[in-house]
């Protein structure tokens, strides 16, 4: 069990929820996630039940088949996310093995013989009781800003390859929960990589690496800002009209024409399509709306795959500084503008600065708790076969990749939740490999984070620096008037790209609380 801000889990492993004042029932909405089984029952994945102040409440009952498997065995897990008028409440999950079984004779077999290989068929894995995750948001008394406008959980049946998968949608706004099965086309990873690889071009090309407010030597620069403009329009034309679940366009499209749209909230196990960039358009064509990431406070989340990692994003995070590291690389390797970064980052209040070496980073993993985490260097992405981490981050003498961060954050277990910001090449870019999610994104939730900020491509240096010089400056001018939400600072220094033309200030995803609000110390 784990819980999310308002409910607990008691010694003995119950979700404790308190009932809003003044109702003698609870309607509870309950969404199953489960890859690899069926439903024998012709119902749906979300199902609700009813809480009653006095006497037992009802109960949700699913039955699943599981689909055949080619190996003698294979892990799973069943998933419960539990709602009430769209506030994620908090979750359950447990893992199962799925056993095949030697072929019976229907005639043969008695009412022991099937009782008896029944265990063998499924069976539950040893799972210990995890410490429970509070907050102090009481149920029914929180503002309704709280709970997302859309919030979207997108499940694949195999995240590493895409294909078939479960979508849920909750809002406020909407009397039920939506359900739906849907597919996405392998090929889009692949698209989607040649996209990126496109809009980085753009970007270099044009302005060498800077950003493309520099005067052109020898070209129309207004033509070359509007080139670069309609191609990551038609780029986010295209993802909408291709790969965006239907479910998802028309709740969208509802939400929206009552005014009633303002922060969406994916959660997903594939964060390869990238949501930011996603432009929707209407049924008809006759109404566009801009980028999702410019036009509503837009984050993502990963499920919860290890004990530690927060199961719902904070919606609250004091302002404490920013602890930077930036390793200092030598001849080709040197970042110009990353001084100019560092600069600007040292003039916040509560700014603290780490060596760019191994034992800097994990001195500071090990005493900052709180605040802000900024990594400003390179990032990278190789090929499994290269000999070299998939994923990592460069400090001076090492390549940090995301499993020895796991390893790393492990003995920092239980000291706060940080909200790190990594300002390199890739970091954002999360991709599947050997049937396990990959990437920064994930393996910092599953540390305990309370948010992440990367980018999906590769990052030119003078708009990286803008970018955070930005994104901390607005949020440490705004907070003097009272909190302000996270997302709504990264819509503001996104649209920074209509200005300058550069891609890269595109290129940013937020993991964390569509929500999240920033309060001062």
């Amino acid at each position: 069990m784990k819980a999310a801000p308002g409910s607990s889990v008691t010694e003995d492993g119950a979700l404790a929820m308190a009932m809003p004042a003044g109702t003698e029932q609870w309607p509870i909405d309950i969404d199953l996630f489960a890859s690899g089984f069926d439903l024998a029952d012709g119902g749906k994945w979300s199902r609700r039940t009813t809480l009653y102040r006095q006497g037992d409440s009802d109960f949700v009952r699913f039955d699943v088949k599981a689909r055949p498997i080619a190996k003698d065995s294979k892990p799973a897990q069943f998933i419960a996310r539990i709602y009430s008028a769209g506030r994620f409440l908090g979750s359950a999950s447990r893992s199962v093995i799925i056993r095949r079984t030697a072929p019976v004779e229907a005639a043969a077999l008695s009412a022991t013989a099937e009782r008896s290989a029944a265990p063998a068929m499924l069976m539950l894995a040893a799972a210990a009781p995890q410490p429970a995750v509070t907050g102090n948001v009481t149920l029914g008394g929180a503002a309704g800003d709280d709970v997302p406008d859309l919030d979207v959980t997108i499940l694949y049946d195999d995240p590493s390859g895409l294909g078939s998968g479960q979508i849920i949608i909750h809002s406020p706004h909407l009397a039920g929960p939506v359900t739906d099965t849907f597919s996405t086309p392998p090929e889009m990873a692949a698209w989607l990589d040649s996209e990126y690889r496109r809009l980085l071009q753009l970007g270099l090309s044009l302005r060498g690496a800077v950003s493309l407010q520099q005067p052109a030597a020898s070209s129309d620069t207004g033509a070359q800002k509007r080139f670069v403009t309609l191609a990551a329009e038609g780029f986010g034309d295209a993802l909408y009209r291709d790969y965006v679940p239907k479910p998802f366009k028309d709740v969208f499209w509802s939400l929206r024409g009552k005014g009633e749209l303002h922060s969406i909230q994916i959660t997903s196990n594939s964060p390869t399509l990238p949501w930011e960039l996603i432009r929707p358009r209407s049924a008809d064509g006759a109404v566009a709306d801009g980028f999702l990431g410019m036009g509503y406070r837009l984050a993502r989340w990963a499920p919860r795959s290890s004990a530690s990692q927060v199961d719902n994003p904070l919606d609250r995070m004091t302002f404490t500084g920013v602890a930077a590291v930036a390793p200092s690389y030598v001849d080709k390797r040197s970042l110009r503008f990353q001084q100019d970064e560092i600069a600007a980052l040292s003039k916040l209040a509560g700014y603290r600065r780490f060596d760019g070496d191994f034992i800097s980073f994990e001195k500071l993993v090990g005493e900052v708790s709180t605040g802000f985490i900024h990594f400003s260097g390179h990032g990278e992405v190789n090929q499994p076969s290269s000999g070299r981490p998939v994923f990592a981050i460069d400090l001076v003498d090492q390549s940090l990749d995301p499993d020895t961060w796991a390893a790393l954050v492990a003995t920092a277990h239980g000291k706060g939740n940080p909200f790190y910001f990594f300002n390199a090449c890739d970091t954002g870019r999360s991709q599947m490999l050997g049937g396990f999610v990959q990437g920064w994104g994930p393996a910092v939730l599953a540390g305990g984070a309370s948010g992440f900020i990367g980018g999906m491509w590769p990052l030119t240096d003078r708009a990286a620096a803008a970018f955070s010089t930005d994104f901390y400056g607005g949020i440490s001018t705004r907070i003097k008037d009272g909190p302000v939400y996270l997302a709504e600072i990264l819509q503001d220094v996104r649209r920074e790209f209509y200005r300058t033309g550069d891609p890269t200030y595109l290129a940013y995803t937020f993991y964390g609380n569509a929500n999240l609000r920033i309060v001062a110390q």
